[in-house]
């Protein structure tokens, strides 16, 4: 995924929110991060995949181990990024 260029001013404290956040939206939404920052986006249900046993969980099938080992994959790596995306228009002084 490439990232555009976000086209604003970086958040600083509360004194830009209203005129940052309409850009910051566009900005995510372009991107593909939206569904990883509303959360319409979730994280694999392993129960679809896997036997949940009370001692060890085992995949119902090795292909569907490695398809859920996939998706999960996929999931972390893409809301790393959005939480990236949203430190990358925030300033310094706001990651913390």
């Amino acid at each position: 995924m490439s990232y555009n260029t976000f086209k604003g001013e970086l958040l600083v404290g509360k004194s830009n929110y209203i005129e940052w956040l309409a850009r910051a939206n566009l900005f995510f939404e372009i991107n593909g991060f939206m569904p990883y920052i509303d959360e319409t986006e979730e994280e694999p249900n392993k129960e679809l995949y896997y036997n949940i046993g009370d001692k060890k969980d085992t995949p119902q099938t090795a292909e569907l181990a490695v398809k859920y080992a996939e998706k999960s994959s996929e999931f972390r790596r893409n809301s790393a990024k959005a939480l990236g995306a949203i430190k990358s228009i925030i300033s310094r002084e706001n990651i913390e």
